[in-house]
């Protein structure tokens, strides 16, 4: 769930004003730039709900769950499908209005928050009274290095060699659905160490 979380998350930082100053969209960098503080805000919102959330049993899975959800959603507003022209079959593309824009940043910001929450404390919850916990929690921060380092690789080699944004948001909006899955799976109650 790191790798994925990490891969979406750090995607989209790094290449968002890139992607809404392109020809796709046709922003400017101050635009660009609103758009960018609008998630971080959010992100910095979700962290502060979604923490207490996480601390509670009776929370924990449907807030989890909710915070997965919210980063695909997030990732998948960042296309949209349309009729081709002359009535053919539908085309994706990328966002370019303003209203999908901004759901777009409120369902990422809010996403990326509570799922990077999520990262952070689910291990420690799990398996930190372990003796072996720093051994665990070193090999989880390469994954999410890795992660973050093969997203904005990837995202980027992808957009340079397609010329958009279609299918690296594309692949970024499954990712944030198997991220889904693995919560589903690690926050269950029969799920690492029977919760």
């Amino acid at each position: 769930m790191s790798f994925e979380i990490l891969y979406i998350i750090n995607a989209v930082q790094a290449l968002l004003i890139l992607f809404l100053c392109s020809e796709e969209v046709g922003m400017t960098l101050t635009s660009a730039g609103m758009y960018s503080s609008l998630i971080f805000a959010l992100s910095l919102v979700a962290k502060i709900a979604f923490g207490p959330a996480l601390d509670r049993s009776s929370t924990r899975r449907p807030a989890a769950l909710f915070g997965c959800s919210l980063l695909a959603l997030g990732c998948g507003l960042t296309l949209r499908v349309q009729r081709a022209p002359g009535g053919g079959p539908f085309e994706v593309l990328t966002a370019s209005s303003h209203p999908q824009l901004v759901a777009f940043s409120v369902c990422f910001g809010l996403g990326y928050g509570s799922s990077f929450t999520l990262v952070q404390s689910r291990a420690a919850a799990l398996y930190g009274q372990l003796e072996g916990f720093s051994k665990l929690q070193s090999t989880l921060a390469v994954a999410q290095y890795a992660g973050s380092f093969l997203g904005v690789l990837v995202t980027a080699q992808l957009r340079q060699s397609t010329g958009s944004f279609v299918q690296p948001f594309g692949i970024l909006t499954l990712l944030g659905m198997l991220s889904c899955v693995h919560c589903w799976f690690v926050c269950s109650p029969g799920g690492p160490r029977g919760l």
